[in-house]
């Protein structure tokens, strides 16, 4: 884990938690509320695809919630253009309020569905990585992901153990949507990193509105 980098940006990250513990103390944004349980859960977490990203000039924080890893990603590489999308609009107030405060020039925050931002031809394959943590099952994830990726670039899920059966129901999406599995980097215990790469331009009609991927997911 990246603890280096969260001693180097020592400052910022303990006026992140101040502006969180504050914030969710009368708007609830995690249930994450004890400070080891913030700086692990959420800080370190998030810090998990640092290398991965590092190089990297654009990236899209899909179901950002309260900023994970939008905002520490924002902190620590000031040089990565980062669009910060939620469809929950007290939790982007939040990514607001961060982004102000700690003067996060590279950081965009959002109010969107992806499904309806990966129709857009602004945000359509537009970026070199998309991120998302705990937001849906992987063939969901993937169709409303995959689309806002360029060719050759990669999505990072985030997803905790057991992951079998979810790897074993989104076959039929990597296929469709061309994704393509090509590394899986366990960094806790119960957690890991789903990378993918974008290895063909996602169909025109995907993704589907949130009524048809809820009702018949690929």
């Amino acid at each position: 884990m990246n603890t280096s980098l969260i001693d180097q940006f020592k400052n910022e990250f303990e006026e992140l938690y101040k502006l969180y513990e504050e914030y969710n103390s009368h708007t609830n944004i995690s249930s994450i509320r004890e400070r080891e349980d913030v700086y692990k859960k959420h800080f370190l977490d998030s810090l998990a695809c640092f290398d991965f990203v590092k190089d990297s000039k654009t990236l899209i924080d899909i179901g950002t919630g309260g900023g994970f890893p939008a905002l520490v990603l924002a902190i620590v590489l000031p040089d990565l253009k980062i669009t910060a999308v939620d469809s929950v609009g007290k939790k982007i107030k939040f990514v607001e309020l961060v982004k102000e405060k700690l003067a996060l020039k590279n950081l965009t925050p959002l109010i969107a569905r992806a499904e309806v931002l990966a129709r857009d031809k602004a945000y359509r394959e537009k970026f070199d990585i998309c991120t998302s943590r705990a937001v849906a099952q992987l063939n969901t994830l993937l169709e409303i992901c995959s689309p806002l990726v360029k060719t050759n670039g990669h999505l990072i899920a985030f997803k905790k153990f057991p992951i079998a059966e979810e790897l074993k129901g989104s076959k039929k999406a990597t296929k469709t949507l061309g994704a393509e599995k090509i590394q899986e980097i366990v960094y806790q215990s119960d957690r890991q990193l789903l990378i993918y790469k974008k290895v063909f331009k996602t169909p025109s009609q995907y993704p589907r509105d949130s009524a048809k991927i809820k009702k018949k997911p690929l």
